[in-house]
């Protein structure tokens, strides 16, 4: 798999190409993912409410369609299922990006980027990540003045996640992003594999009464 990283470009913001109606996200209307959303996301969404990050839903017709989240550094940040990303002290990534099936080619991802950006110009930096492959999300992507900084190549042999970085253009190989494996995710696995195994593994108490 093939993750790229994007980065706000230096120059102006888009203006909103959408005639969806973009909020942030809080405690009185979080619930209203769920006019697309299964109710999961609810509690997901609360837990990023009090670890500090930022939430931004866009609404159209009454309903909401689409949601993005924005975390800020210091931290690591998970870019794929493998690989995290070091963000510095006032740097931010956007993630957690859907739009709904029935809203989408309206261009609300770009138009909700571009206001995820003006209301964070005083980051250094702000990135967000597409799957290679997604074609239309790296489109909103750019449409939204973000360019292609690095690719992030995973390969499992296995199952152990292995990564390498390529940069995207050559004003940005000295500055290349800290990244790590994100093995949190393989300990966890690891530990469920053995604990699986022990209890397949652990002798059955006889309830018939014999010796």
């Amino acid at each position: 798999m093939q993750t790229k990283l994007f980065s706000f470009a230096d120059g102006n913001i888009p203006p909103p190409t959408s005639d969806a109606h973009i909020t942030c996200v809080n405690e009185t209307n979080v619930a209203d993912v769920l006019d697309f959303q299964p109710p999961h996301y609810v509690d997901t969404f609360r837990r990023f409410l009090q670890q500090g990050d930022v939430g931004y839903y866009a609404y159209l017709d009454g309903k909401c369609c689409h949601r993005s989240w924005l975390q800020k550094g210091p931290k690591w940040v998970a870019i794929n299922s493998f690989v995290q990303m070091k963000l510095g002290s006032n740097e931010g990534y956007i993630h957690y990006c859907e739009t709904s099936p029935q809203a989408r080619g309206k261009s609300i991802y770009p138009s909700v980027l571009s206001r995820i950006v003006e209301e964070n110009k005083n980051l250094d930096n702000i990135f967000i990540c597409v799957d290679a492959e997604n074609a239309p999300s790296i489109r909103g992507v750019e449409k939204a003045g973000f360019r292609e900084r690095e690719r992030v190549e995973v390969r499992r042999i296995l199952k152990i996640p292995l990564y390498r970085v390529f940069a995207s253009s050559s004003s940005h190989r000295e500055s290349r992003r800290s990244y790590r494996a994100f093995w949190p995710l393989v300990r966890r696995s690891l530990g469920l594999c053995r604990r699986l195994l022990a209890k397949a593994l652990r002798p059955r108490r006889k309830t018939d009464g014999s010796a």
